[in-house]
């Protein structure tokens, strides 16, 4: 009874583990049906079972396994975890009948196929070349591929109609290379997310796929050496190329030969706009339909060939839903125009009937927009740029209301889908003095040039609202100015850059008298008067945004926010070094500013703090280190402001009294300025220690860190011990 038990369990055991197991299948899809395997140069582990799994048996070079009914089943699996071939030494399946491959191909691999890691290169090469009978391919679970993996994996399986799942994102050199060619019947290709591609990765995937109708999308934008190499070529069922966004060959060859033979093939869209690169369109049309519709950038050069446009195509440009500029009326008899300054004189264009005809804007002229809610469109084709500097600039005039839209970029490409502005000072000054503009358009660039949108919005007092900024790289005075004077503005758009360049934001909301609120400036770093002037004259100012930069510049804060007359409370400086004109005029004329909390220890740097509270409130509080030296003035402490003093550690105590600063150094507690009796307790209310000293300043020891409770004939107040 025992043994019987315990083959019992064994079977058992084996059952379970058959039927957790994800093994490549083979099964009969007609009587007679048979499969067997060949291979040179060494013998790989390969086992078959018959069975479902309870038994198996080595498949050896020249044994022929029988599926005799339509149906039956044959597991296969095998333990090769340094791969199934290496190039020299290929393994592949041979068969007769119909057959339909189902599980893992990993089964080879690991013996069970739950792996997903390609083990080394040329894997799988040729797995099932010629495998006439094979009506279904296995599944292809690897997203870690190698070299030449699947390369020629199901050349010439004429019966296979459908492709598996490829779900790797991330290719190997040749992975793909060869791996349904000539597949006669396959009629649906699988996805190929990948974005990145690799040497030869596609290179003749489908050639001769003569029943594929339809390519698979390839969104990849980064393209290699022969990664698309004759992908299609002699799929004479092809009507249509995929579209190609690729702008940049990094490799030669990318494209070659990539559609030769596609007899049927009438339409291909690139997006690449210079030929010239390392052939990497060889041969690529090479008997193509005799007629076509070939779509491209406007930029692309019109030549004919084998290696270029389809000769006898018909050639369209890129379709491209246009976002012109727009000036709308908001109140009848609402005019623009444009003047232009010294030799510049751009090409711009307007359109009042919906871009159907367009007319030369021409400088001096006024263009009427009769009705409120008639529009005018804009366009240009400025690529060098639309103003090229303070000498040399063209700006818009403006009468009644006029609300903008669209992209300010259709000046620049005829469209406005460009986010790269194209040379320094280009919209300088573009809508300066247009006190009728109440809506700014939009400036989608990422790409900057120095001085590129200065003075763009220069005394706008009607615009209330500013555009999104989404360049997260700037150039030197970039915003400089950008909306001095704009009176209305009342909201101010995010400014998250990181890295700064010199005078990127001088001036920049300077004059901006409803502006209530600043953009947050997460900046550590700065550089050379890079805040200069930002918000000076901003009177509805009531809050300073956070200024965590430890690393000043010359002249980075110098006069930031002077004549910000709503502003009661500096924002902490927490730089520990000034450098020259760092903080100068920076709060000059706060006349409500009543407290300034510092980090630096020393006055005598390069005129740092010159002028730096002058016209301040005439009380108030300036908390520093207590190494900094008491002087006063307009270049120091304000007159007439209390000091309090703060260790780097601690912070400020809550609830100070006036007339005491207390402060921490270590595990002591300093208290100055206090008369009669000191006290301290801990937060559970027991006395830690009691000074009667008649000191001015007093030094009280604490056992621990930990917050503590001071109290003294004034009050009482909260410290915390670090």
């Amino acid at each position: 009874m025992k043994k019987i038990f315990t083959a019992f369990m064994m079977m058992l055991c084996a059952a379970c583990v058959a039927s957790a197991a994800n093994y490549l299948t083979f099964t009969a899809e007609e009587d007679s049906s048979t499969f067997g395997i060949a291979y040179n140069y060494f013998e790989p582990d390969v086992q078959y079972s018959l069975n479902g799994g309870e038994t198996w048996t080595e498949l050896a070079v020249g044994d022929t396994i029988l599926l005799a009914k339509k149906g039956d089943k044959a597991h296969i699996r095998g333990y090769n975890e340094g791969g199934l071939s290496d190039g020299k030494a290929d393994v592949h399946f041979v068969m007769t009948g119909a057959i339909a491959a189902s599980g893992s191909v990993m089964s080879l691999i690991d013996g069970s196929g739950s792996s997903t890691e390609i083990p080394c290169s040329y894997c799988f090469i040729e797995l099932f070349s010629g495998c006439t009978g094979l009506t279904k391919a296995p599944e292809l679970p690897a997203t870690t591929l190698d070299r030449g993996c699947y390369a020629g994996m199901f050349q010439d399986c004429t019966s296979l109609t459908q492709a598996p799942e490829l779900p790797a994102t991330s290719l190997s050199n040749y992975c793909y290379n060869s791996m349904f060619r000539g597949c006669t019947s396959l009629t649906q290709a699988p996805e190929l997310p990948a974005m990145t591609l690799a040497n030869s990765c596609y290179s003749s995937m489908f050639s001769g796929c003569t029943s594929l109708t339809q390519a698979p999308e390839l969104p990849a934008t980064t393209l290699a050496e022969y990664c698309y190499n004759r992908m299609f070529s002699g799929c004479t069922s092809l009507t249509q190329a995929p579209e190609l966004p690729a702008k940049e060959f990094l490799g030669k060859y990318s494209y070659s030969g990539m559609f030769s033979g596609c007899t049927s093939l009438s339409e291909i869209n690139v997006s690449f706009d210079d030929w010239d690169k390392l052939d990497a369109t060889f041969e690529w049309v090479a008997d193509v339909a005799p007629t076509g519709t070939f779509i491209c950038p406007s930029a692309l050069a019109q030549r004919y060939g084998e290696d270029r446009i389809p000769v006898g195509w018909t050639l369209e440009y890129n379709r491209i839903d246009p976002n012109y500029l727009t000036f709308t009326a908001e109140e009848d008899g609402s005019s623009f125009g444009i003047v232009n300054i010294n030799n510049n004189n751009p090409d711009v264009q307007y359109s009042l009937d919906g871009g159907k005809t367009w007319t030369a804007l021409a400088g001096g002229e006024m263009v009427t927009l009769a009705h409120k809610g008639d529009k005018a469109l804009l366009k240009g084709n400025n690529p060098e740029g639309f103003s090229f500097s303070k000498s040399d600039n063209s700006s818009f005039r403006m009468t009644g209301k006029v609300a903008a839209s669209g992209s300010v970029m259709s000046l620049i490409d005829g469209v406005g889908i460009s986010t790269e502005v194209p040379g320094n000072f280009c919209f300088y000054k573009l809508f300066q003095g247009c006190t009728s503009l109440t809506q700014a358009p939009e400036l989608p660039a990422m790409t900057l040039a120095d001085y590129c949108y200065s003075s763009m919005f220069y005394g706008c007092t009607s615009l209330t609202e500013a555009p999104e900024l989404p360049a997260m790289t700037l150039e030197g005075s970039c915003y400089v100015g950008m909306f001095y004077g704009c009176t209305s503005l009342t909201q101010a758009p995010e400014l998250p850059v990181m890295t700064l360049e010199g005078l990127c934001y001088e001036y920049m909301f300077s004059g901006c008298t409803s502006l209530t609120q600043a953009p947050e400036l997460p900046a550590t770093t700065l550089v050379e008067g890079c805040y200069r002037s930002m918000f000076s004259g901003c009177t509805s100012l009531t809050e300073a945004p956070e200024l965590p930069a430890t690393t000043l510049a010359e002249g980075c804060y110098r006069s930031m926010f002077s004549g910000c007359t709503s502003l009661t409370q500096a924002p902490e400086l927490p730089a520990t070094k000034l450098d020259a004109g760092c903080y100068r005029n920076m709060f000059s004329g706060c006349a409500s500013l009543s407290e300034i909390h510092v980090s630096f220890d020393d006055w005598d740097y390069g005129m740092g703090t010159g002028l730096w509270v002058t016209n301040v409130a005439p009380t108030g509080t300036f908390i520093c280190p207590k190494a900094l030296a008491l002087e006063y003035g307009e270049d120091r402490i304000p007159e007439g402001w209390t000091v309090k003093y703060v260790d780097e550690g601690s912070g400020v105590s809550s609830a100070l009294a006036d007339g005491i600063t207390i402060w921490t150094d270590d595990l002591t507690i300093f208290v100055r300025g206090a008369e009669g009796k000191v006290s301290l307790y801990d937060m559970s209310g027991r006395i830690v220690a009691v000074s009667n000293s008649k000191d001015e300043e007093r030094a009280l020891s604490v056992p621990a860190k930990g917050v503590y409770v001071v109290r003294t004939n004034n009050g009482t107040s909260d410290v915390l011990v670090r």
